[in-house]
């Protein structure tokens, strides 16, 4: 099982979270139709920062997050 880093109550079973999304902009120009854009990301192993919310406690929290290892590290809370 996969487990993500709480920052209100420690390390947790993946299951109590939903997945918010990617932080990142839109390209200024696309070179493909925004749709394709938004659903069809590279999915490459690399770090890159998203959005959480844990639905126990009911906080959003940021976190930079390794797609290979899935470690994660809290940037900021809301």
């Amino acid at each position: 099982m996969k487990f993500i880093q709480c920052p209100h109550l420690g390390n947790r079973p993946i299951t109590e979270f939903d997945f918010g999304g990617v932080l990142e902009p839109e390209p200024e120009v696309l070179e493909i139709p925004p749709g394709r854009w938004a659903f069809e990301q590279d999915s490459r192993p690399m770090t890159r920062r998203e959005w959480w919310f844990h639905r126990s406690s009911k906080q959003w929290f940021l976190v930079e997050r390794n797609t290979k290892t899935n470690e994660t590290k809290l940037i900021s809370e809301t």
